[in-house]
């Protein structure tokens, strides 16, 4: 496609602001030379395109300046008749820089970012005594064999997923032999891989996780996720994992009583005052399969 092309494209796409209203997306990003990119997309039918992006590498990204950010796109670039919705992070810099936008503009509500919510919601799993206990002794054994900065959660899955592989190698000749056999993090690697107890424990984490990992996948696609489609595909992993540890005699009433917390949290932190629910009841879809339309309050 080009320059004139895209042009005329985005004419087409302009038209249908004032019909089905605009959703901003921003987000930041912190590279390696500590630059500080401030990225604004935008939203409308079905559509997403790159609006801008705001150097703003030396600025202290206080709840001021990303309200002056956010506030120039919508009033001065995209107009703000045609904006109904703010899509940021979770940051209380973005929460507070956009209560006050949605305080000054009435028509236009703030939505904090679904996949940067479940990011949290890991996070807090993460904490847990019986999660920690295997994520810090796979991350040192699977630290040799993986990029650092491969998705972590996935990482484990494939350790799971390879583990007669793993098993096997352990008793080859050319584990035993190697270079590394009285260092500490190649014992520490051997007990662990071959101990029945570890894969268990591992085991029970993969199946406790799973179910929101899928529903993060579905919030950072571009193409097909949809925040209507979102609180049911959240509504089942909760259930999901409600049954996986309700019936697990290695899952503890305390253990499930954690996810549940932290789940019905972050996900009612989602809902509150934002059009998640709403476009949810208003999709057949979801309002009807996921039995919503019964137990509305289910997820909370």
């Amino acid at each position: 496609m080009n320059y004139e092309d895209l042009q005329a494209h985005m004419v087409d796409f302009k038209a249908n602001w004032a019909q089905f209203g605009v959703t901003i997306m921003c987000d930041s990003w912190t590279g390696p030379t500590m630059m500080c990119i401030i990225n604004f997309m935008v939203f409308c039918n079905g559509q997403m395109f790159f609006h801008k992006s705001v150097n703003a590498t030396g600025h202290a990204q206080n709840a001021e300046f990303i309200y002056d950010c956010i506030k120039k796109v919508i009033v001065e670039e995209i107009r703000e008749q045609f904006v109904v919705h703010l899509v940021t992070d979770n940051g209380s810099n973005y929460k507070k820089a956009c209560q006050q936008l949605t305080n000054e503009f009435s028509h236009i509500t703030w939505q904090p970012c679904a996949a940067h919510t479940i990011n949290l919601m890991l996070k807090d799993i993460r904490h847990f005594d019986e999660v920690a206990e295997v994520v810090d002794s796979a991350k040192r054994e699977y630290a040799a064999c993986y990029d650092e900065r491969k998705d972590r959660w996935r990482a484990y899955s494939s350790f799971w997923d390879k583990q007669d592989k793993f098993q096997a190698w352990m008793i080859s000749s050319e584990w035993k032999n190697s270079d590394w056999e009285n260092d500490n993090e190649h014992l520490f690697a051997t007990d662990c891989l071959m101990n029945r107890i570890w894969w268990d424990k591992m085991e029970l984490l993969l199946k406790s996780v799973t179910p929101i990992y899928s529903v993060l996948r579905f919030a950072d696609q571009q193409k097909n996720g949809t925040i209507s489609r979102f609180l049911p595909r959240m509504i089942h992993a909760k259930e999901e994992i409600y049954g996986k540890l309700k019936h697990d005699d290695r899952a503890t009433l305390s253990l499930l009583g954690r996810f549940m917390e932290v789940i019905s949290r972050r996900t009612k932190y989602l809902l509150n005052d934002t059009l998640m629910l709403a476009a949810a009841t208003l999709d057949p879809e979801a309002l009807y399969k996921s039995k919503l339309a019964q137990h509305h309050s289910c997820v909370l």
